[in-house]
């Protein structure tokens, strides 16, 4: 049986840079705007959707956005009930993902696995998985400007498919280990809104004020790490799609979100593979496990003691760091189905 972490124990702003065109649709690149704002979105009365998960591409300003899912982003079917974005981790394994939610949904649910890759001359890349907190693209090799930000490229799917702030379909957004990471900081920074939110087995958060439960990182003091409070893990010093928000906006946004944390009850190794094992992570705590207890617990103390009602914790027994599995867990498939 799955636990449930309690409250107390358990724990850019970007410049014009021209327009983007996803899926023969006009997409640009800066602050997080709401659904439709540049996008048509693609809801004819009938198309396939199968149970499938199957590789597909979108153009992004004359490089491609590959993904995986069972529909086009720019066709979805009137009879959709549900919207699944699933984020990967670090593997790059959007396909698996996606299929593992495919595999625990119902129906009438439309899942699409963004592909975000960091070395591709013909994709949209990341440089050093940036994509991760939201920075904008810089293909290797090009002397263009920047592109989207990897969360805008978000902001224009859920667009392009409808959904979002209640609109369309219900929208959940899934990630898992870098993934999770993702859905973390997107949660916060986009002023889109999804139904449900689950952060799986991330390697660290971003936190809302400058404590943090570890007291020495990598045999220093947390205070004499520069990047402790800083964007990834803190406020500072944010990105720009992230700067176009108040850290008030922010806290108050996050705070209101639907959020399902979900972890492995094995995934305590402070040796894992993929771990961020960087001051700013490590002052978080030495696991993954470790890593959302304390994250959890320190929610009431960033939003008090009724944010528990909307951010729960769930622990899978005898799970280490394995996103289908957690995505097929009980606690993932009730917010997964609706």
């Amino acid at each position: 049986m799955e636990r449930r972490a309690g409250p107390v124990t358990l724990s850019v702003l970007i410049s014009l840079v021209g327009l983007v065109l996803i899926a023969g649709l006009t997409l640009t690149a800066g602050p997080p705007e709401k659904p439709g704002d540049s996008l048509e979105p693609g809801r004819p009365e009938a198309s396939s959707v199968t149970r499938s998960a199957a590789q597909r591409s979108a153009d992004v300003d004359g490089y491609a956005l590959d993904y995986c899912g069972n529909a086009e982003v720019t066709d979805i079917p009137e009879s959709t009930r549900r919207i699944v974005i699933v984020i990967h981790g670090l593997s790059g394994d959007a396909c698996n993902l996606a299929q593992a939610a495919l595999d625990v949904t119902d129906p009438d649910t439309v899942v699409v696995a963004p592909l975000f890759t960091s070395s591709d001359l013909h994709h949209l890349s990341w440089i050093h998985q940036s994509w991760i907190h939201g920075d904008v693209t810089r293909p290797l090799g090009s002397d263009r400007d920047p592109g989207p930000s990897s969360f805008t490229v978000v902001d224009r799917l859920i667009g392009a498919m409808g959904a979002g702030d209640g609109e369309g379909p219900d929208l959940v957004i899934a990630g898992f280990s870098a993934g999770g990471q993702f859905v973390n900081r997107y949660a916060a920074a986009s002023s889109i809104t999804a139904d449900e939110y689950i952060v799986m087995a991330p390697s660290s958060y971003l936190w809302f004020d400058e404590q943090r439960p570890e007291p020495k990182t990598s045999g220093e003091q947390a205070s004499a790490c520069s990047a402790v409070n800083q964007w990834k893990f803190g406020l500072e010093n944010r990105n720009q799609y992230a700067a176009a928000s108040t850290k008030t906006e922010m806290r108050k946004r996050y705070s209101a979100r639907n959020v399902l944390y979900v972890v492995g009850g094995e995934d305590d190794s402070p040796t894992s593979r993929g771990l961020d094992h960087s001051c700013g992570a490590e002052a978080q705590g030495s696991n993954r496990l470790e890593r959302m207890e304390n994250y959890h617990q320190a929610l009431e103390r960033f939003f008090g003691p009724d944010i528990h009602e909307r951010h729960e914790m769930r622990i899978v027994p005898g799970v280490a760091h394995n996103g289908p599995k957690l995505l097929r867990s009980a606690s993932a498939r009730q917010v997964l189905r609706g």
